[in-house]
Parts: structure tokens; sequence; C-alpha cells
């Protein structure tokens, strides 16, 4: 309940003093700069197994930026002769480190920045292609602000008729994310780096060697040590590049999982506590851990109140407990759907629920001190533990609906008929969808 009260209150403060984009002066402040006195930047292309396919579209969307001190670099991390050849038909460089798989997509990066001289590095996944004036649009902010080590832009989602749900459902999920809380996050200049489709400035990184040498979510590591550095990240909310949402259950567990163990990761480490970073820059961070806290764990005790009143105050089950919460989650989905700009539907709350679960078993495993191996976005490899997963979404919920009607069953005598209707009605509906998760 404090992570939650934690997370909503801070997610409330932000969105009440979050600061409108102002593109006008953004245009003006862009203007100012001759062509010529722009920074020379690289393109980091970090590949790790993804479909030929995906990545020509990519190198399609990439031979159409307009910017004259430019390299692109294919970071091959399988060595594959086919994306090789692809590079040089698209007049790239291509880079294949001996080492493959060390230090996973850190290690990549690293090997990379040690062979490349420019100013900047823009990041782009393999699934991300960008528009044609992106690094028009953003590079001038390293000649404003001298202090600027990261440019965040947003990892943009379309949404589009054939999609799966769980592919609509995670670009509703980032458009909260994206909209919302990197925004008002830079009031308090503790945006979160988020890896792809966002420009790092060199000098920043040089004393390093490159990204933080790290396995898991190098891109928040990276602002973290940039940020203990006296460096600042800023996050610009202009839509500068498009990418492909996970379609399938197996490549959306990969990603959750990924993330979520990346962002405990990062705040059990001693140096986020030790150092130079402020409070509210720590409290910043802190909110990714409360959303996977109450994500997660919420799983668990969300029907927790109806099971202990049935159990063993079947007497005070009553009606009138539950006529404040049906009007409340219905607020928040009519608030959620009208604030947001992407096409809503159930297929968002299908697409929650089964995050919660990938949240539950990453916080688990992240405390047990036995997580699985990192998977690259986009591949379809199944984790070794989505059959947990596969478990917990199973008889979680069945194992709540049992418990519910023994007690329904024990204490019969003693409830009104109309008030076990809400508490039954929302734990076989949470039952149901999380059991049909697997369809599209």
């Amino acid at each position: 309940m404090l992570f939650y009260v934690g997370n909503l209150g801070f997610c409330g403060y932000g969105f009440l003093h979050a600061r409108d984009f102002d593109y006008l002066t953004h245009k003006k402040n862009r203007n100012k700069y001759n062509i010529k006195e722009l920074p020379s930047v690289d393109i980091f292309l970090p590949s790790c197994g993804e479909n030929i396919r995906l990545l020509v579209h990519t190198f399609d969307a990439i031979r159409k930026i307009k910017y004259n001190k430019l390299n692109v670099y294919c970071l091959d991390d399988e060595g594959r002769d086919s994306l090789r050849i692809l590079s040089k038909m698209n007049g790239f460089h291509y880079i294949s480190r001996p080492n493959r798989g060390e230090l996973k997509k850190a290690g990549n990066l690293r090997y990379a920045f040690s062979r490349t001289r420019g100013d900047l590095i823009l990041v782009l996944d393999a699934d991300f292609a960008p528009r044609a004036d992106f690094l028009m649009e953003t590079t001038f902010k390293f000649l404003e602000n001298k202090k600027l080590g990261i440019l965040q832009t947003p990892q943009y989602f379309e949404i589009f008729p054939g999609q799966s749900y769980i592919a609509k459902g995670a670009t509703v999920l980032q458009e909260t994310f994206y909209r919302g809380i990197q925004s008002f996050r830079n009031i308090w200049k503790a945006s979160v780096c988020c890896g792809s489709c966002a420009l790092y400035r060199r000098a920043a990184l040089a004393p390093h060697g490159g990204p933080a040498k790290v396995e898991r979510s190098e891109d928040v590591n990276t602002g973290l040590m940039l940020l203990r550095d006296g460096w600042e990240i800023e996050y610009v909310p202009l839509i500068l590049a498009a990418g492909l949402s996970p379609d399938n259950l197996i490549t959306f567990f990969n990603q959750q999982y990924r993330w979520c163990v990346g962002s405990l990761h990062l705040i059990t480490r001693k140096i986020f506590w030790v150092g130079p970073i402020n409070l509210k820059m720590k409290l910043s961070y802190c909110l990714s851990i409360f959303y996977y806290i109450t994500s997660g764990i919420g799983l668990l005790f969300f029907p927790m109140p109806s099971l202990i009143n049935i159990w063993y105050f079947p007497e005070n089950l009553l009606f009138s407990n539950y006529c404040l919460i049906a009007p409340t989650l219905l607020m928040l989905v009519v608030a959620k759907s009208t604030w947001s700009k992407s096409e809503y539907g159930f297929y968002v709350l299908r697409t929650a629920l089964a995050a919660s679960y990938v949240h539950l078993i990453a916080i688990l495993d992240f405390l047990r001190g036995n997580m699985a191996p990192w998977i690259p976005t986009g591949t379809k490899v199944e984790s070794s533990r989505y059959k947990v997963y596969t478990f917990f979404r199973f008889f979680i919920p069945i194992g709540y609906l049992f418990l519910f009607l023994v007690g329904l069953c024990r204490s019969y005598e003693k409830i009104e008929i109309v008030s076990i209707f809400f508490p039954l009605a929302l734990i076989s509906f949470h039952a149901t969808i999380s059991i049909t998760l697997s369809k599209r």
C-alpha cells in the first residue's frame, strides 16, 4: 500500500507541475545554428539476431537522414555475412567484435565506441526507423547546453489494424511513460536514459570507455553514471523515430522481465545511494521500482481484502464496502482513455495484467538472486522463466477464485447474496483474463 500511495503521489505531483513543450521556441533555438556548426554524429545500430527484413526497413530510413557530418555503424553481435553485405550495400560501416556476447549490448557498444570518433552517438535499436530530420531536431541541444550528456527522445510505437492485443496494449503503456512520466522528470533534470533513440555526448562517455560496463540495462546505468559525473540528461518529447511493439507474449515477457530486473539491479547498487546525485533524482529513479512493485506484488494482494472478509468476517461482507471501488475503477479507465492519444481498448487491460505477472516473476527471481539470461529485444526466444509465467497466470487467479468460493460455502448463511456480486465478479474477471492471455 505504501508503494502504491508513493507511486500515485509522485505521479500526481509530476503531472501537475510538468511543463508543456513549446515547439515554437524549440524551432527558434534550432534555427540559430548554422548546419556547419553542428557536431559530427555516429549512428550505432546494435544487432543480435534480429530478422534481416526488419533491418532492411531500418537501414532504408537511416539512409534518408539529412545531415552532413554522419557515419553509420552496424554493430553485428552474431557475425552474419548477410548483415555485412547489407551494411555495405547501404554505405554503412560494419563492426563485429571478436568477443561476441561479452557484456551483451553494453559490450557491443563499448567495442564500437573505441573504434569511432563522432562528437555525438545516436543509438537505434534494430526496430526503430528514424525520421529524416532526427539529427537536425536534436544535435543543436548539445551546443545550447555544454553540460548535456544525454538527450533522450520518445520510443514511439504505432497501432495499426491486424496487430495482436499485446502489440496494441504495449504501445499505450509506453505512451504513459513517454508523454507523462518522462516529461515531468525534466523538472528535476532526472529524465531516464532509455537507450534507443538517445543521443550521447562522446566526451561524457570517454572517461568510462563508453556506456556503463554492465550486462543488464546499460542505458539507465549509463545515465546514472553520467549524472554522477555532473552531466545532465534531457528529454525532448518529439516523436522522431517509430518502432515495433512486441507482438507476442514471449517477446513481451523478455522485454518486461529485462526492464524490471535492470531497474531493480540499478537501485540496489551502492553507487546509486552514495554519491553526488541529489534526492529528487534518486526519487525519480525509484519511481520505476514503485511501478514494478505495485504491478507485480500488487497482483498477489488485490483480492486479499475480499478473501479475508469472506473467511474471517463474513457478516461484514457488505455491498456498500464496494460502492466506492467500482466508480473509482471506472473513472480510472475513462480518464486514461480520454487522455491517451493512442487507440484505447480492452487490450490495454489485458496487456497490463500480462505485464504484472512478468514483474512478479522478475521480482521473485531478483530476490532469490537467480535471474534468467539476458535476451535481446525482438528476439522470439523463450526464456527459461516463461514456463513459470504460464504457471503463475493460470494457478494464481484460479487459486484465489477457489479460495473465495470455499469461503463462500463456509459462511453462506451469514452473507447477503447481493454482497458477493462485486468481489466474485472481480475475481472471476481477473481469472478469465489471466487464463486467456495467450490468445490474440
